[in-house]
């Protein structure tokens, strides 16, 4: 299902995320760092519109795709809409906002576009090492939604 194995990003807000650019298209021209906002970024993550992880440092990043749901302790996993077939993974700084939205074609983004079928997916993630973040998106049956009270955090496993 995945075109990709893995892949690096880089991040100035120590921020992962995942998401479908039409379903959070409404954020467009929020202002650029709307996402910061700890009750706006909840409000997406609890409807299903965003997958947005805190990590525990800016830095460059590698993450590994894995197409089954990994659940190890210190991981974080939510459940994501996906309607266009397009998902994009990177960093916090790439959501939409500021009148801008990532494209698939500019050179100037740290993440990468992946080709998924419409539907809702768990979006898994864990620490693999200190720089590497194995994710994994599966698809999983009813609503988008998520009951969060508190922002998600990638951390290492106790």
């Amino acid at each position: 299902m995945f075109k990709l194995n893995a892949f690096t990003f880089g991040t100035d807000t120590a921020t992962l995320c995942v998401y479908d650019p039409a379903v959070i298209s409404h954020r467009v021209d929020d202002s650029v760092d709307w996402w910061s906002l700890p009750e706006e970024e909840l409000l997406e993550v609890n409807s299903g519109t965003a997958f947005i992880c805190g990590l525990q440092s800016d830095g460059v990043y590698k993450v590994i795709l894995n197409s089954s749901a990994t659940s190890t302790s210190g991981g974080v996993s939510a459940l994501l809409l996906v309607v266009s077939g397009l998902v994009y993974i990177g960093a916090g700084e790439d959501l939409p906002g500021g009148g801008r939205s990532p494209n698939p074609q500019s050179p100037l983004l740290s993440g990468r576009f992946l080709k998924l079928p419409s539907g809702v997916y768990l979006v898994s993630a864990t620490i693999a090492d200190i720089s590497s973040i194995y994710l994994s998106l599966s698809r999983s049956d009813g609503d988008a939604k998520n009951s969060f009270h508190s922002q998600l955090l990638l951390v290492d496993a106790p």
